[in-house]
């Protein structure tokens, strides 16, 4: 595309408000300048076309001439135009709605028990809090301001931050687990073994699971278990409501078992946990961490992701 050639935009804008008041007095106190200065402004204008653009008669009333009337018309809805989108562009930086894209069992687990205090210290900052399913990333990444993400990425162009990592362990209704204790893995042949088997996807398309019970088992050297049929679950929020329900012993990630093992619907009855693997990751678009609402809630998750890390290697 070539160099556009544009006369002086502020001797434009100047021509458009005189037509608009047919007064170059008025056209200046809208500009907040001087009738002077709107004059000269104007007759920038003119000698840069070439021709004149108003004229006055004997009462010094001003008209328009024909190269003032080629221009007119189009001036006004070209300036309304800019206005309502810098209008727009100025709304959007002060908006304080904040969209975070996350996965169903996460929201309703891990962030949902930390909503209360994230509405006390932000009361001014509405949470608009949509669902993903898996690492994959979403198709229009413009429609939300931050993603919490479970995996390795890598995630092109954007922002992204360490936000924490995830264990996975064995974890049952302490009702079940006092009609039938568990002391080691091998007592595992007693129960039913719930396995989570959501699906993610990394940013090539491969999908990756979750450790399996055989990988589980593997870790914590027991082979050989065959105990009764299992339940296989494709979300990690319903193999938590099964566990909770007494059905068997679930493979818990442990950021979505947190509210369960604090309030005590679920209990560990085994310490040995998997090697974590994957971690969640706050994927944050640059133009989007511009604005104050979304810089505060970014900062907040990276805040409670970092308690869990501490948690983690204390």
């Amino acid at each position: 595309m070539g160099h556009r050639q544009l006369p002086p935009l502020s001797a434009v804008r100047t021509f458009e408000a005189a037509v608009r008041h047919m007064s170059f007095t008025d056209a200046a106190r809208e500009l907040c300048v001087t009738a002077s200065a709107v004059s000269q402004q104007i007759k920038l204008l003119e000698d840069y076309l070439g021709v004149l653009l108003f004229r006055r008669d004997h009462s010094r009333k001003l008209s328009l001439t024909a190269a003032g009337h080629v221009c007119a018309p189009g001036l006004r809805p070209m300036f309304d135009s800019m206005a309502r989108l810098f209008d727009q562009v100025r709304a959007e930086s002060e908006r304080r709605t904040v969209t975070v894209l996350a996965s169903p069992s996460l929201t309703a687990t891990w962030l949902a028990v930390r909503l209360p205090a994230f509405r006390e210290r932000h009361p001014d900052i509405e949470l608009r809090l949509w669902s993903n399913l898996g690492l994959q990333q979403a198709q229009n990444p413009v429609e939300h301001d931050i993603a919490i993400y479970f995996g390795g990425g890598p995630f092109e162009g954007a922002r992204v931050d360490l936000m924490m990592s995830d264990a996975v362990f064995p974890v049952c209704s302490p009702h079940l687990l006092a009609r039938t204790p568990i002391k080691s893995a091998a007592d595992l042949t007693s129960h039913c073994l719930i396995h989570d088997d959501t699906m993610i996807w990394n940013s090539d398309s491969q999908a990756l699971g979750f450790p399996d019970w055989s990988a589980w088992l593997s870790h914590a050297g027991v082979t050989g278990i065959d105990g009764p049929p299992g339940l296989r679950l494709q979300m990690s929020s319903a193999v938590m409501t099964a566990a909770i329900q007494g059905v068997g012993v679930a493979l818990a990630r442990s950021c979505i078992a947190e509210p369960y093992l604090l309030n005590g619907a679920l209990v560990r009855p085994l310490r040995a946990e998997y090697p974590r693997r994957f971690a969640y990751y706050l994927v944050c678009n640059p133009i989007a961490l511009s604005r104050g609402a979304v810089a505060q809630v970014h900062a907040w998750l990276l805040e409670q992701g970092s308690m869990v890390l501490q948690q983690q290697s204390g």
